[in-house]
């Protein structure tokens, strides 16, 4: 059986962990990431992106983390089935 978004996750893993630990260093520095949006005032105004960084690399990376998911229930399932046939 094929797990095509774990292989494409796979391709990307190096890039996709030095990005991360990149971005945890800014934060230990203190910095953080931030986007524009509209406040109660309608006045654009930056705020700190809270963000899970694992969901902003999947984007980057196009990642569907509810396909992995998908697959990963999958391996599960055919190591179920592995073992009760062993």
């Amino acid at each position: 059986m094929e797990y095509p978004e774990h292989e494409k996750m796979q391709k990307v893993s190096e890039r996709s962990q030095a990005c991360g630990e990149f971005i945890e260093w800014l934060g230990g520095k203190g910095i953080c990431l931030a986007s524009y949006q509209v406040n109660e005032h309608g006045v654009n105004e930056l705020f700190s992106v809270n963000d899970d960084i694992q969901k902003l690399l999947a984007e980057f990376f196009e990642i569907d983390l509810q396909l992995i998911q998908e697959e990963k229930e999958q391996m599960f399932e055919a190591l179920r089935k592995a073992a009760q046939v062993g």
